[in-house]
C-alpha cells in the first residue's frame, strides 16, 4: 500500500533548523539529516540535508570496494538537488585532475589538502551527480535533497581540523578513503533546474543511473497531471502543496513530505498552490 513516509531525524555535529521549513518537527538540536526513507527495506535512501556547517571531505567505495573493504554488497553512489543555499556557498565534488593517491597522501600529512579539491559555488536548483569513488563535501549554508543507494558506508578524508562538544576529532578513515577514490574520474559539474526552463506539467529527468532515477515536475496552483508509478517510486514535495488521489483513495502533501508507492499504480496530482516535486524511482 502507498504511504506518507515518517522521517527518521538524524543529529549532526554540522546541523541545524532549517528542516523545520520543510514540515520537520525539530526542537532545539541540531538536526542536519530527515532520512524519508529507510535503507534496510527499500531500493534507495532519499534524505534532506541541512549543512549548518560545512560536512567532511569524504568519500564512499563502489560496490565491488564495498565487499572488498567492508563485506557489504553495496556502495554508494548518490547525488544532490539544491533546495536553498546562502548567495556564497560552496560544495567539494572531486579532485584536481591529475592527482594521485601519494599526492593525497603527502598532502594529508602535510595539512593542505584543500588545494586538490575541486571546490565549486553552488546556487539553488544545481542538480549535481556524485558517483562512488568521488571526494565530496556539502559547504556550510546548503540545504540539500539527496537521493542515493541504501547504504551507511563512509569514509572521512578530512574533517576540517573539527572538534566535537568533548574537544575531541572525530575519526578519520583514510586508508581506506584512499583506497576507494576514482582518480581517473574527470571533473564534476551542475545542471540547474531553473535554467532548463521546464514549463509546468512536464516531468524531466535530471538524474539517470542504474541504481536511481530521479525527475522535477512543476504545477500551477490548481493544474492537474496524470503520472504512472511504476515499481518503487518516492515523491517529495519541495515547494506548495499536492493532493495524490490514488485508486479510492488520497493524502496530502506539503513542503517537505515524501509519499511511497512500491507498487505501479495511475495516480493524478492535484496541485493546491504552486508546485515543485522531485520523483525518484528505483529503475
Amino acid at each position: 500500500m502507498p504511504f506518507k513516509a515518517k522521517p527518521v531525524l538524524k543529529e549532526r555535529i554540522w546541523g541545524g533548523l532549517k528542516l523545520k521549513q520543510y514540515n520537520k518537527e525539530i526542537e532545539h538540536v541540531n538536526v542536519g539529516e530527515s532520512w524519508e526513507t529507510d535503507k534496510d527495506s527499500m531500493p534507495v535512501l532519499i534524505k534532506l540535508i541541512d549543512a549548518n556547517d560545512i560536512l567532511s571531505v569524504q568519500v564512499h567505495p563502489n560496490d565491488d570496494l564495498a565487499w572488498a573493504l567492508e563485506h557489504q554488497k553495496k556502495g554508494k553512489t548518490e547525488a544532490w538537488i539544491i533546495l536553498d543555499c546562502d548567495e556564497d556557498a560552496e560544495i567539494v565534488a572531486g579532485i584536481r585532475q591529475g592527482t594521485t593517491q601519494l599526492q593525497l597522501e603527502q598532502a594529508l600529512e602535510n595539512g593542505d589538502i584543500q588545494g586538490f579539491l575541486n571546490s565549486t559555488k553552488v546556487k539553488k536548483g544545481d542538480c549535481i551527480y556524485i558517483p562512488a569513488g568521488t571526494v565530496h563535501s556539502i559547504g556550510k549554508g546548503i540545504v540539500v535533497y539527496e537521493v542515493q543507494q541504501p547504504s551507511d558506508i563512509t569514509y572521512r578524508l578530512y574533517d576540517w581540523d573539527r572538534v566535537d562538544e568533548l574537544g575531541m576529532p572525530r575519526q578519520l578513515h583514510i586508508h581506506k578513503a584512499l583506497k576507494s577514490i576514482d582518480y581517473n574520474k574527470s571533473e564534476v559539474k551542475a545542471s540547474n533546474l531553473y535554467e532548463l526552463n521546464i514549463p509546468p506539467q512536464q516531468v524531466v529527468v535530471v538524474f539517470q543511473s542504474e541504481y536511481f532515477t530521479t525527475a522535477y515536475l512543476h504545477l500551477k496552483k490548481s493544474q492537474s497531471y496524470s503520472y504512472q508509478c511504476i515499481g518503487f517510486t518516492a515523491l517529495t514535495t519541495i515547494n506548495g502543496a499536492v493532493l495524490i488521489c490514488y485508486e479510492d483513495s488520497e493524502e496530502l502533501l506539503v513542503k517537505g513530505d515524501t509519499w511511497i508507492m512500491s507498487e505501479s499504480c495511475p495516480i493524478t496530482l492535484e496541485a493546491l498552490e504552486n508546485l515543485e516535486l522531485i520523483i525518484t524511482k528505483y529503475p
